[in-house]
């Protein structure tokens, strides 16, 4: 989807997976068609009337031509369901055979697999993810609290990831100082508000926060949670093991 977030993607794949050489690695295929998707988050919020679904399956139907098989969308907003379902709608219609793997139902059995005992999950992402609700949603029905920026913070948050200045979505590689710090006061408003847990649930934040631990509070980075996901299902025995920075704080759970 977003340039940097494909990138993030392939490269958590590579350094997610087991191997010795070359030939260990899985194969995958990058596609990154952002001239033919609309903005996302511009077609929830009423600015565009035109889908990014169209787009989206477009390159899905480029990945099936290229004998990709399991398929890992770096885009959480796209999951939101005014855009997934036209998506799945699409695949049926056209007989693709593809298994795509639901980003935040991922990021769900994530959470009830390492961190079954927290309450209170934090939620940073776009305001087109806001709008749908998707993590709220998914959280409370997995039995967490879902803890949310307000309305300032959100937008201050949203244009740290869209401005074209100094935002995360800009030409700018390595993310800019100030992106960086709208992000992480944001994390820490979450962290004041009884934050456990914070889901980067947009894929170009893990670009701003690369720890794993702020002040003691757990970060789940969406791209990261796709991408094992994704290589568990092609080929498990590939997977490294996970590691919490402080495993005595939470207990692995086996999901069946």
């Amino acid at each position: 989807m977003g340039p940097w977030a494909g990138a993030d993607l392939a490269a958590k794949l590579i350094r997610e997976c087991e191997s010795n050489c070359d030939q260990d690695y899985i194969p995958f295929v990058l596609a990154t068609v952002p001239n033919n998707t609309s903005e996302r988050s511009d077609f929830l919020m009423g600015r565009t009337n035109i889908t990014p679904a169209y787009g989206i399956v477009h390159a899905l139907k480029e990945l099936e031509m290229l004998q990709a098989s399991i398929i890992g969308i770096p885009c959480n907003t796209s999951h939101a369901p005014e855009i997934y379902t036209q998506i799945l709608m699409q695949i049926d219609k056209l007989g693709l055979q593809l298994k795509i793997l639901h980003i935040v139902d991922e990021v769900m059995i994530h959470l009830r697999c390492y961190h079954p005992y927290v309450e209170n999950i934090g939620i940073l992402s776009t305001v087109g993810t806001r709008l749908s609700n998707i993590y709220p949603d998914a959280l409370e029905q997995s039995g967490y609290n879902a803890l949310s920026l307000n309305e300032i913070q959100a937008v201050k948050l949203h244009e740290a990831i869209y401005d074209p200045e100094y935002g995360l979505k800009s030409r700018q590689f390595p993310a800019t100082a100030l992106a960086c710090k709208i992000v992480r006061e944001c994390a820490d408003d979450l962290i004041k508000q009884g934050a456990e847990v914070i889901i980067l649930a947009c894929t170009e934040l893990p670009l701003a926060i690369r720890e794993s631990l702020l002040d003691g509070v757990y970060i789940i980075d969406s791209t990261l949670v796709l991408a094992r996901a994704m290589i568990k299902s092609l080929e498990p025995g590939k997977l490294k093991p996970w590691h919490l920075k402080n495993p005595g704080r939470e207990t692995r759970v086996e999901l069946g």
